[in-house]
C-alpha cells in the first residue's frame, strides 16, 4: 500500500491491496470493472492505481510515460526497433490494404442481407446476434486465415460460434483471478464439465 513504486498514485485502498477489488466488479458483477475504472477516472483523475501494481490512465498524451516496454511494438522505445517491429505488421493494416478488402467486407455484408431476406420471407424468424457475429466472424477470417469459416452458410448463422465466443469472454475473468483452473479443467472429462460446470462446457470443448 505504501512501499509499491506506485503508492502515490490516487485510487481506491482495496484495488492497492489485492485483485479481490476487480475480482468483485468482473466475476461477481460480470464483467463491470471497465465501467467502474470509468467512474474511478471521473472520481480521481486522469491516472488511477487500479491494481497493486497496476496503474491506468485515460489521458491519450500520457501513454507514452505509462505503457513503456521492451516486448511489445506500441511500447518500444528504440525508434529503430519500433520501425521493424512495426514493418512485420503495417501492410495487413495499411490504408490501400483496407480499401483493397473493402470488397470482401462489401460481399459479406450482402450475402448477409440476402440470406435475412430469404429467411424473412419464408416466415422465419432471424436472431440478429447470430447474423452479425457470423458476418464479422467470416469477414475477419477471411482476412487472417487461408479461407473463411463460411459461417453464414451455416443453419441459423453458425449459433455455437456465438456461444463459444461469450463462453470465453464470460470467463475469461474467472480464468484471469485463478489462472491454475484452467489446467486443471482441461484435466476433467467432458461428461464431468457438462454435468458440473456447465458454464464453461463450451470453453472446455
Amino acid at each position: 500500500l505504501f512501499l509499491s513504486p506506485v503508492a502515490s498514485i490516487p485510487g481506491p485502498t482495496l484495488a492497492a491491496l489485492s485483485f479481490w477489488y476487480e475480482f468483485y466488479y468482473d466475476v461477481i458483477l460480470r464483467g463491470r470493472y471497465t465501467w467502474k475504472i470509468a467512474q474511478l477516472h471521473e472520481q480521481y483523475g486522469p491516472i488511477v492505481r487500479i491494481y497493486p501494481f497496476e496503474v491506468q490512465t485515460n489521458d491519450p498524451d500520457f501513454h507514452d510515460e505509462v505503457y513503456v516496454g521492451a516486448n511489445s511494438i506500441l511500447a518500444t522505445v528504440d525508434h529503430d526497433i519500433h520501425h521493424r517491429r512495426r514493418n512485420a505488421y503495417a501492410n495487413y493494416f495499411s490504408k490501400q490494404s483496407i480499401q483493397k478488402y473493402s470488397n470482401v467486407i462489401h460481399a459479406t455484408v450482402d450475402e448477409l442481407c440476402n440470406k435475412c431476406g430469404e429467411l424473412t420471407q419464408g416466415g422465419k424468424k432471424v436472431n440478429l446476434i447470430h447474423a452479425y457475429t457470423a458476418m464479422t466472424g467470416d469477414v475477419v477470417t477471411e482476412y487472417c486465415f487461408p479461407k473463411s469459416y463460411g459461417l453464414l452458410d451455416q443453419p441459423d448463422f453458425a449459433p455455437g460460434f456465438y456461444d463459444l465466443w461469450i463462453s470465453i469472454l464470460s470467463n475469461s475473468h474467472v480464468l484471469k483471478q485463478f489462472p491454475r483452473c484452467f489446467p486443471l479443467m482441461l484435466s476433467f472429462s467432458e461428461w464431468f464439465v457438462d454435468r458440473y460446470l456447465p458454464d464453461l462446457s463450451v470453453t472446455y470443448k
